[in-house]
């Protein structure tokens, strides 16, 4: 059982590595956007642009662009503070 996931885990960390080398900003903001709401199991969590962008290794004004970008995808709505 445990060699399972130690395999499952590579795997997605292999897929990972892939995606942040050969997808656009836009693509990897998705995927990540999905993890997250896979993990945390709800379709709203509160976070910066700024730690956004360093969960992705891009700047914070990829992240604005790439969040407007997907809005034709699904929306993604701004909170200010």
């Amino acid at each position: 059982m445990l060699l399972r996931y130690i395999q499952a885990l590579f795997t997605q960390v292999s897929e990972s590595a892939a995606c942040n080398r050969l997808h656009s900003i836009e693509e990897r903001l998705a995927r990540w956007l999905l993890m997250v709401q896979d993990c945390l199991q709800t379709s709203e969590f509160p976070m910066t642009q700024e730690y956004i962008a360093q969960m992705l290794g891009s700047r914070r004004s990829g992240v604005t662009v790439a969040a407007f970008a997907n809005i034709r995808i699904k929306p993604v709505r701004s909170m200010s503070k």
